[in-house]
């Protein structure tokens, strides 16, 4: 099964994530989440489609462009495609072998994020109806209800957050999985950028937490 499934991350060249974010504004932020991402892709043994898209900005023709890029991989011989980007800080190697689990037994998988999009897509071959595809409106808050709408048989993941603004980061920060997957990302922020001060805030409140015990001055027990 593992050789009959690709992992396609669908990306934008590094400079213009920079542009296009709204904080992530130095490259070093940019080049974690890209390398954590291939890692999560690449330990699922399956195929991995490193995929940088160039072109118009604009929101249907990325649509465009990314129906063309799965219908390409189906025509290298894939049976499964699951479709990521580099925007989900906690998407785990584990959720992107249970979306692969699931497509044995459904058509097509879902996995939304916090703002109506998806962090995750997947697709069995014979389920892919391109021309369905290419319709949904990309990059809108109705990208997930949309979806599901054209492939009612879809299979949904727990939703997840894609980071694209210092908002985001914030409300992830305060989820139980910030210990495990985010102090990476949140001291890397810490020591690239002038953040605003509650995200500033919150990783001084990190670190500090994360410092070890001593005991007070001998004169003051």
């Amino acid at each position: 099964m593992k050789k009959r499934t690709a992992v396609l991350i669908f990306r934008r060249e590094a400079s213009e994530e920079i542009r296009r974010k709204r904080f992530w504004d130095r490259s070093p932020v940019i080049s974690y989440l890209y390398k954590r991402t291939l890692r999560v892709a690449e330990a699922t043994g399956f195929e991995v489609i490193d995929h940088i898209d160039s072109g118009s900005a604009h929101p249907a023709q990325i649509q465009q462009r990314l129906t063309s890029t799965i219908a390409r991989a189906f025509e290298t011989g894939m049976s499964r495609v699951l479709v990521i980007g580099t925007d989900c800080a906690t998407l785990s190697t584990e959720d992107l072998l249970q979306a692969s689990q699931s497509l044995q037994h459904h058509p097509t998988v879902l996995g939304p994020d916090q703002r109506g999009g998806a962090y995750l897509m997947g697709f069995n071959k014979a389920a892919f109806e391109r021309h369905l595809f290419a319709k949904l409106p990309w990059g809108s808050a109705r990208f997930a209800e949309d979806f599901l709408r054209c492939f009612p048989k879809s299979v949904c993941q727990t939703q997840q957050f894609d980071l694209n603004s210092p908002k985001e980061l914030q409300r992830l920060a305060k989820s139980t999985l910030r210990k495990k997957l985010l102090k990476p990302l949140i001291a890397l922020i810490g020591t690239h950028w002038e953040l605003p001060f509650p995200v500033m805030k919150m990783a001084d409140n990190i670190a500090y937490f994360h410092k070890p015990l001593r005991a007070p001055p001998m004169g003051q027990r």
